[in-house]
């Protein structure tokens, strides 16, 4: 029984300790003042094809939305 009190208690404790982590991850600012937690935008020419392999790869992950240069 103590076992288990004790497996609680430290799990709790390194849940706690995992959640501070990515709090602090989040919370840092790049040099350009961009944060971690801004939407990514990857500019593509706007003279780039319609077939052109890497606006079709972009636009076809996870209905991302690039934003034309």
């Amino acid at each position: 029984m103590k076992r288990l009190v004790y497996l609680m208690v430290l799990l709790v404790a390194l849940s706690g300790m995992a959640l501070t982590v990515i709090a602090q991850q989040q919370s840092v600012q790049c040099a350009e003042g961009i944060t971690l937690t801004d939407p990514i935008s990857i500019p593509i020419p706007a003279s780039a094809a319609a077939d052109d392999w890497l606006s079709v790869t972009v636009l076809g992950v996870n209905g991302f939305d690039p934003v034309l240069a």
